[in-house]
């Protein structure tokens, strides 16, 4: 049995880690953009402005991962059952004519592979990518068509 809970921790602690490296290469860059010559001491060098400029948008990312920490951190003391697809639900798919079952968890980062301890694979899915936008609201059952491609909802925790 695919235990909600259990996935929350574990994608909180890949965001955590993600959350960790952009730490890290926001300060690389803050060093990096202090030491360089400026485009007033050299003509030729624009490294301190690009340096501040990937600084800023390391801040962005950290600012995007709080956000997102925050949510799981809210979802943890909020678990409750879910019946229809809305972001932080469990959705368990079929493609239409397969046998093998897909687990995606809506959360609006997507692209982290998560496996449980029984070894299931589970996908964090974007709810403003293709599938996650023609997922939202749905309810088991219910079947979505994306890309010429139609699945069928099993089950939504």
């Amino acid at each position: 049995m695919i235990n909600k809970n259990e996935i929350i921790n574990l994608l909180e602690l890949n965001l955590q880690e993600s959350y960790n490296t952009t730490k890290k290469g926001y300060e690389i860059a803050m060093v990096d953009a202090r030491a360089a010559e400026g485009a007033m001491q050299s003509r030729y060098s624009s490294a301190k402005e690009e340096n501040h400029e990937l600084a800023q948008n390391y801040i962005l990312k950290m600012n995007e991962l709080e956000k997102s920490l925050g949510l799981l951190h809210f979802w943890k003391s909020n678990l409750k059952i879910q019946n229809e697809a809305i972001s932080g639900a469990l959705i368990e798919l079929r493609i239409t004519g397969k046998t093998e079952k897909l687990w995606y968890f809506l959360f609006p980062v997507g692209g982290y592979e998560i496996t449980t301890t029984i070894g299931q694979k589970i996908i964090t899915l974007n709810t403003q990518s293709p599938l996650g936008k023609a997922l939202l609201r749905q309810k088991s059952g219910n079947t979505v068509i994306v890309r010429n491609q139609e699945y069928e909802i099993i089950s939504i925790i």
